[in-house]
């Protein structure tokens, strides 16, 4: 789906420092994004290619890119970027930067940057977080850290990537933005394989199974949907969401939340607050 996101007023951007304690729900916007990974793992499809992310690992998300993420560890963190079309119509002026402003650019834009490229991201990335109640300052900042991102990220190693069936790309990306459930045999015509030959290229070429998969999607769409501050039932977002039934919602929550969603939404409360970037 495509989001609007909700950045603080007069903000050209945003900066997220995400932690896998919740999913995130399928969605594309008209920004620039780039994720810098602290911890763990996690498998992104991009364009027909998997990638595989690691510490250290730097992807770009330019705004017209599909992209899916397919799983990740229980670990993982990275920190989120993103700019507004206006900034990087104002920063991205050189050669070397220009492609920042393109919305679908051709190649790879997944690489690992080495240690000291890191720890020096990470100290610019809690400097500009840092000033966000000053909004001159923040924007100054914001600038400063997509350039210095883009630079070191000419600078870093290549990353590893695979190449998709078109049909597991295409399986992939429908059941992030599709928001009925599909059978696996709808699923399979859709695509042009039958059921047990996607259900066997699919695990093989991304390391995720189908059902796995569509768990991650379905609870996705759950917080997109559930703000957990009570306005509405839990039981219908789950089913919104795909789930069959409240115990089935409830089994794949705690696999991949680590707790039961009552125990998750008494701790955290309504999820606005991690909404804004």
């Amino acid at each position: 789906m495509k989001e609007q996101l909700l950045f603080s007023p007069g903000h050209m951007g945003g900066t997220w420092h995400y932690r896998a304690r919740r999913v995130i729900a399928p969605h594309y916007h008209a920004d620039l994004e780039f994720n810098v990974v602290l911890r763990g793992t996690a498998r992104y499809i991009v364009k027909n290619t998997r990638h595989d992310l690691q510490p250290g690992s730097m992807i770009w998300l330019f705004p017209r890119q599909e992209h899916v993420l397919l799983d990740m560890s229980r670990d993982y963190e990275m920190l989120i970027v993103v700019a507004r079309p206006k900034l990087i119509r104002q920063i991205a002026r050189t050669d070397e930067a220009s492609v920042l402003r393109q919305l679908d650019p051709a190649g790879t834009f997944v690489k690992t940057l080495g240690p000291g490229a890191l720890h020096d991201f990470q100290t610019r990335f809690r400097d500009v977080a840092a000033n966000s109640a000053h909004v001159d300052l923040y924007n100054a900042g914001l600038a400063h850290l997509v350039l210095a991102g883009w630079y070191a990220f000419l600078k870093a190693g290549e990353a590893p990537a695979s190449n998709l069936h078109p049909s597991v790309e295409k399986a992939a990306r429908l059941m992030q933005t599709t928001e009925a459930a599909m059978s696996l045999d709808q699923l399979a015509e859709t695509v042009g394989l039958s059921p047990s030959r996607l259900s066997r290229l699919f695990h093989a070429q991304t390391g995720v199974s189908l059902v796995a998969f569509r768990q991650r999607q379905q609870l996705g769409r759950f917080f997109s949907i559930y703000p957990g501050n009570g306005q509405h039932k839990m039981l219908d977002a789950a089913l919104r969401a795909g789930f069959g039934s409240y115990p089935q919602f409830h089994r794949v929550f705690v696999k991949l939340i680590g707790q039961s969603p009552a125990s998750y939404f008494r701790r955290d409360g309504s999820r606005s607050s991690e909404k804004t970037l």
